[in-house]
């Protein structure tokens, strides 16, 4: 998909904890894409005949052993941009979940897991913009900004 620019869909998951904090997952060096840079909670592509919601059910099991979890969506976006010679065109949609459950991460595709709360991430993605993935930035500023507000 990368290599034609077909377009594809993605899924991913924006975990809280009962703190209000968010669940960011440091993208392991084995990954193809934004290999080292701090993401969303879990995500990633929607397979053929896959739902947007049994996508994310999968990430969340795969790259961080939860399961069970009430998953509600936030939104959907469409992102176009070119990388490295590729063009990257996706239709995503993003969830959120309430969870206190300790994960066990997968080490092929996540490296680390850190919360914070959403205030930190604002000021993170000010002061170090490039250690986080486009599409954090894009969920920062659709769906997490403005919950400041409303605090």
């Amino acid at each position: 998909m990368r290599r034609t620019g077909k377009r594809h869909r993605v899924s991913a998951v924006v975990l809280f904890n009962s703190k209000r904090e968010v669940l960011l997952q440091l993208r392991s060096q084995h990954v193809h894409e934004a290999p080292g840079k701090w993401d969303v909670s879990a995500g990633g592509h929607v397979d053929p005949g896959e739902g947007y919601h049994d996508a994310v059910v999968k990430e969340l099991r795969e790259e961080l052993g939860l399961t069970g979890l009430e998953i509600t969506q936030m939104g959907k976006t469409y992102d176009e941009f070119r990388e490295a010679e590729e063009w990257i065109r996706r239709f995503g949609m993003t969830h959120m979940a309430v969870t206190d459950k300790p994960v066990q991460i997968e080490p092929e595709e996540v490296a680390s897991v850190r919360w914070v709360s959403i205030e930190e991430l604002g000021d993170w993605i000010d002061r170090e913009p490039d250690e986080l993935t486009r599409g954090m930035k894009a969920v920062f500023r659709l769906y997490l900004k403005p919950m400041i507000a409303r605090s």
